[in-house]
């Protein structure tokens, strides 16, 4: 299937297209097909989400920890004992990778 250029952006279709004499409109090159198909790859492949990423998706909400505080101040710790066990419960489920200690180089 032919891919088009209309105003700098790239369009699939099976048909030639006509637009309004001032719109530029011609086939995409090549190097345009390959480079729109490398930036466009991760929207229908998305890598997988990083530690990072579901750790804070596990997290409990930020308004959990301002109500667990308040009530530690008015003298009931039992809300922040549980936000903070909830806490260590997602860095247990997701782990930090290990850092890899950077290789030492030879000394010439």
């Amino acid at each position: 299937m032919p891919i088009y250029v209309i105003d700098g952006r790239l369009l699939e279709s099976e048909t030639p297209l006509k637009f309004a004499p001032d719109v530029e409109v011609r086939q995409a090159t090549p190097e345009e097909v390959k480079a729109h198909a490398a930036t466009h790859a991760n929207f229908e492949n998305p890598p997988p989400p990083t530690w990072e990423q579901m750790r804070l998706a596990a997290y409990p909400a930020p308004h959990e920890f301002m109500d667990a505080y308040v009530e530690e101040r008015n003298g009931n710790p039992a809300k922040m004992q549980a936000y903070l066990e909830a806490c260590a419960a997602v860095k247990k489920q997701y782990p930090k990778p290990e850092e890899k200690a950077p290789e030492k180089k030879p000394k010439k």
